[in-house]
């Protein structure tokens, strides 16, 4: 079940973060990044040999996975604990 979705992977890992300082079971916790896609830094130009062996060597891992949003998963038996530790959190934030 969804509790929160956060633009970035930092938002929901300070929301899981609270979720844990509260004692809450982060063990029922899931952060998914969703709307994956590659971007690619591009660093110059490869000649053919160059390029296969470096895509041999790397895997062709050479780029970042970047998701659009990240959604904080929680077992829905919790759902209702977790909503109110991160309302009561962001409440008292609020009032500092």
């Amino acid at each position: 079940m969804v509790l929160a979705t956060y633009s970035s992977y930092d938002a929901a890992q300070r929301a899981v973060d609270v979720l844990a300082r509260h004692d809450f079971p982060f063990e029922h916790v899931t952060i998914v990044g969703c709307d994956l896609r590659w971007e690619e830094k591009v660093l110059g130009r490869w000649g053919l040999g160059r390029a296969l062996l470096t895509g041999a060597g790397t895997g062709g891992w050479i780029g970042l996975l970047v998701a659009d949003h990240y959604d904080i998963l929680v077992d829905p038996e919790f759902a209702d604990e977790a909503r109110r530790v991160l309302t009561d959190a962001r409440e008292a934030a609020a009032l500092r």
